[in-house]
C-alpha cells in the first residue's frame, strides 16, 4: 500500500500544481533558454530602442534649433542674455546633432513655432 499511496501523493500534488500554474516557472525559464526565442526578443528590444532612439534625436535637434533662432532673435543688449549665453554655452553645437547646415534647419523651423515676430500674429487677429 505504501507504494500505491506515494505514487497517489506524487499524481495528485503535480496535478494540483500544475492547475495552479506553479509550474510555469519553470516552463519560462524553459522557453527563455532558446537561441532563436533570445534572438528574436533581441531584435524587439533593439527596434524599440531605435525607434527610441530616433525620437530623442529629433527632439534634441528641435531643441537646438529652438536655442538657435532664440539666440540669433535676442538683442545683444537685453537684460536676460546672461541667461541665453549660458543656456547657448550648455547646449551641444549644432553640427554635432544635425545633419543638415544651420540655414536650412532654420527654414525648417519657419513653419514651426519658433516664429517671434509677435506684432504681426497680433495684426493678423
Amino acid at each position: 500500500y505504501g507504494i500505491v499511496l506515494g505514487n497517489v501523493w506524487g499524481i495528485s500534488t503535480g496535478v494540483l500544481l500544475m492547475g495552479f500554474g506553479l509550474v510555469d516557472v519553470p516552463r519560462s525559464i524553459w522557453l527563455r533558454a532558446g537561441y532563436a526565442g533570445r534572438l528574436q526578443r533581441a531584435y524587439k528590444r533593439v527596434a524599440g530602442v531605435s525607434r527610441s532612439l530616433h525620437e530623442a534625436h529629433a527632439k534634441l535637434a528641435a531643441q537646438v534649433t529652438a536655442v538657435a533662432t532664440t539666440s540669433r532673435v535676442m538683442p545683444r543688449r537685453h537684460e536676460l542674455r546672461w541667461a541665453m549665453s549660458t543656456i547657448e554655452n550648455e547646449t551641444p553645437e549644432f553640427a554635432s546633432v544635425h545633419r543638415g547646415s544651420l540655414d536650412d534647419a532654420m527654414d525648417a523651423a519657419e513653419d514651426d513655432v519658433l516664429d517671434y515676430d509677435y506684432d504681426e500674429l497680433n495684426d493678423l487677429v
